[in-house]
């Protein structure tokens, strides 16, 4: 039996993108991109055929693996509400051939009259936010380092001058009053207020 003409699956439009702006942070991620090429290849088409699509089949990505199935939101974007919606379930390099072939069959057999196939991998601009999150996660981890912040907010103290040791050494002064005056002995403040009672208990 003859297949009817109207079954015989045809593509009617294709679109690419190469997305490389100059800074890599703002280019599309990969859902961006699938969704930028199905509207490029709506327009090689003639336009008018992305919310009629009854199938959305997604080539799976690793860029951004957080997404997740983006079969979904793809088929959102495109104001598509299909009966076939799905992604393959590896980003393998055969998998676009193979949906090809899948929505030439949907096509045929009469369940879909119109089906949109599409991928994108968005690895530069993946790469490019993870460095710069990276970037901004060390330069938050320096700001509230609280080693190198205890350190910086230490001020150095002065050693006691060797003469003014001698000096407290040979004072008949009980050993807990010595290391007293140790400890204080900052400012020349106190070395005047040491030299004062150095005098007076001769």
């Amino acid at each position: 039996m003859a297949q009817s003409e109207d079954r015989i699956p045809v593509i009617v439009g294709v679109g690419q993108v190469n997305d490389r702006p100059d800074v890599p942070t703002e280019g599309l991620d990969s859902l961006g991109l699938m969704v930028e090429a199905l509207r490029r290849a709506d327009e090689d088409a003639g336009g008018g055929w992305l919310a009629a699509a009854k199938g959305v089949l997604v080539v799976d990505q690793i860029a951004f693996p957080k997404l997740g199935d983006l079969s979904g939101p793809v088929a959102e974007a495109i104001g598509a509400d299909p009966v076939v919606c799905r992604k393959t379930k590896y980003p393998m390099g055969d998998s676009p051939i193979r949906l090809l072939n899948e929505a030439a069959n949907l096509v045929g057999s009469g369940e879909a009259e119109t089906v949109v196939v599409t991928g994108g991998e968005a690895l530069r601009t993946a790469a490019a936010r993870a460095r710069a999150a990276a970037m901004a996660a060390a330069q938050d981890v320096k700001k509230a380092d609280p080693v190198r912040d205890s350190a910086s907010s230490r001020k150095p103290q002065k050693t006691i001058p060797p003469a003014m040791l001698n000096t407290l050494t040979r004072l008949r002064l009980p050993s807990f009053t010595k290391v007293v005056f140790s400890l204080v002995w900052i400012t020349p403040v106190h070395i005047l207020k040491m030299a004062v009672v150095s005098s007076l208990l001769k």
